[in-house]
């Protein structure tokens, strides 16, 4: 696909042109914002830890939003066409963002959120990166890529710490265990590895290989994932085997699995206590489940069927990402149609949508 090609689908024009993408990565001057003339897709948001701001992905850039909709707090130009994934540290200072150009480098990106700055840019991979996930201390970015690869990106220095190769496809996901001292990745090989994030010693396939996984969240308040993908099943797995694995490939760290969604699922979120999860992919609606949906999960006596609590409608195409507020009682979503749509938690109820970039109307022939 031309770039030009790209933008077009993307909605974007004016500030990007040819010669801008032979400059030196964040020459003396910042990146103009881009032009939009219509909404650009939305591939990934995140609520800041203190719940006051929204980050929503753009065209080469980050644009944050005061939560309550009243407005544009800042715009963060970079460098990459796509932002794939965006991450807020434990203690909120620094947000990181991954992306890139697709066949041509990915990025991995740290703002400074007190002051909205730059702190690092840095093209750490031969092509897209997916699904950063900080380290609970703060000191580390995790990452996936269309090379197959994980990353552990030192913060805020954007050195490539460790780099894990025992994926077969692409990798979309990375969590960390609660020690600190593990990663997990998940992605189209089906498998969700365990590693020791310090020298990349391989640990465990914690799942038998059943479904290729686009997306993978950490329990708030246990050692516990859930992944989701091509099947359209979400599956909830603890981390940490209790039963010795055995050569009939027993699913030993299934702890639930939920009603079939019959599509590819994108995106899940936690609420942040641990009891509401949601999910969104190829399908027009998004679905809340409770977390524990069918009583009482062990290992090995896995619980099987939930179904969702809630179903938002009014989307328009693929759902891409979602995040909870803080509070646990709104839901933010995003996706193929642009627009950033607000949910009450648990009504049901859309509160408001908006489009996160400005549009420009074409100057009158």
């Amino acid at each position: 696909m031309t770039m030009k090609r790209r933008q077009f689908i993307l909605g974007v024009t004016g500030a990007v042109s040819g010669a801008s993408l032979l400059r030196p990565l964040y020459a003396q001057t910042p990146p103009a914002p881009s032009v939009y003339r219509v909404p650009p897709v939305i591939t990934a948001l995140v609520y800041s830890p203190d719940g006051s701001a929204l980050a929503v992905s753009g065209y080469r850039e980050v644009i944050l939003h005061k939560a309550n909709m009243t407005g544009i707090i800042a715009r963060l130009v970079g460098k990459s066409d796509r932002i794939e994934s965006i991450a807020y540290s434990p203690d909120g200072k620094t947000m990181g963002v991954v992306g890139g150009s697709p066949a041509r480098f990915g990025e991995v990106q740290f703002w400074d959120t007190t002051t909205n700055t730059l702190l690092k840019a840095a093209e750490v991979a031969p092509d897209s990166l997916f699904g950063a996930s900080f380290s609970p201390d703060g000191k580390s970015l995790g990452c996936g890529g269309a090379d197959s690869a994980v990353r552990v990106i030192s913060v805020p220095d954007g050195k490539v710490k460790l780099k894990f190769d025992n994926h077969s496809d692409w990798t979309f996901a990375t969590t960390w265990a609660t020690d600190n001292k593990q990663i997990l990745s998940t992605g189209r090989d089906r498998a969700i590895k365990l590693v020791i994030a310090e020298n990349g010693s391989f640990v465990d396939d914690i799942n038998t290989h059943t479904s290729s996984f686009r997306a993978m969240a950490h329990h708030p308040k246990a050692e516990q994932v859930l992944v989701g993908g091509d099947d359209g099943i979400v599956r909830l797995y603890q981390v940490f085997r209790s039963t010795p694995r055995t050569m009939n490939q027993e699913d030993h760290n299934l702890l639930r699995s939920y009603d079939s969604l019959s599509f590819q699922i994108n995106t899940l979120v936690f609420s942040k206590d641990g009891t509401l999860f949601a999910a969104g992919g190829e399908g027009s609606a998004v679905y809340v489940f409770r977390t524990d949906n069918g009583g009482e999960a062990k290992p090995d006596k896995p619980t099987i069927g939930g179904k969702p609590l809630l179903t938002l409608t009014g989307h328009k195409g693929t759902i891409h990402t979602l995040a909870f507020h803080p509070d646990g009682k709104t839901l933010a979503t995003g996706g193929f149609d642009g627009l950033v749509r607000l949910y009450e938690i648990p009504s049901g109820r859309l509160i408001g949508s908006y489009v996160p970039v400005p549009i420009t109307k074409p100057a009158s022939a």
